[in-house]
């Protein structure tokens, strides 16, 4: 559980950092100091994550889990997660910034369910509340110090390097996942069936006793 609490640490605070210093960075690399129109674009660009966040949730992360696998998923949604924040210094237009950021929603959409996923499987039924109250306390942490961290280093150092962070924060927490016991690790219903196709929309993954099946939407709210 230590190891998705991590993993859980770093994405949080790569999010929240994130978060606090996108305006900025809109406001002195496409909008040359104006902070109301920077604003505004900020608004309408969190609008439409909303639109991203639920349609990867609920329509491609059930789907890819129950064909390919947890950790397949995982794997996944860290190489797109990398990939958005690797895109997004050289976004040369507010466009293809928006674009880079969306693909960093898409992947934390498909990692983050997923750690929430395996931590109840990790632990006893009798103990889940005090596991997911300790996820929820780490995120916490990471809600605070990542603006605190990394706002200081985009006002001190560079502008550009806590994107640069933040892409090594998601593949360490990509690999901390990847470390969790296979025995914890659901199965795809695929493998058993014989394909994407025979999954039925309404069957629980392998692996997973009745009640617990992995919820898509469960950790969507933490994602920014």
């Amino acid at each position: 559980a230590a190891l998705l609490n991590i993993a859980g640490f770093l994405l949080i605070l790569g999010f929240a950092a994130m978060e606090s210093i996108i305006s900025y960075y809109l406001t002195d690399t496409f909008f040359h100091g104006n902070a109301h129109e920077a604003g505004e674009f900020y608004g309408e660009l969190f609008m439409v994550v909303g639109m991203v966040m639920f349609i990867v949730s609920f329509f491609i992360y059930k789907r890819l889990l129950r064909c390919c696998g947890l950790r397949v998923v995982v794997i996944v949604g860290t190489l797109v997660r990398v990939g958005g924040f690797v895109w997004m210094p050289f976004a040369s237009s507010t466009m293809t910034f928006a674009a880079a950021l969306f693909v960093v929603v898409s992947g934390t959409q498909l990692i983050t369910p997923s750690v929430s996923s395996l931590l109840t499987s990790m632990v006893p039924e009798t103990i889940y509340g005090r596991a997911l109250s300790r996820q929820q306390a780490t995120q916490t942490m990471a809600r605070v110090l990542g603006p605190i961290i990394l706002g200081k280093t985009y006002d001190k150092v560079d502008h550009k390097i806590s994107l640069y962070v933040l892409t090594v924060a998601t593949l360490i927490a990509g690999i901390l996942i990847s470390l969790v016991p296979k025995k914890y690790i659901p199965t795809s219903t695929a493998t058993r069936s014989g394909g994407c196709a025979a999954v039925a929309d309404d069957a629980e993954p392998s692996g997973q006793q009745p009640g617990k099946a992995i919820d898509s939407g469960a950790s969507s709210g933490s994602a920014v």
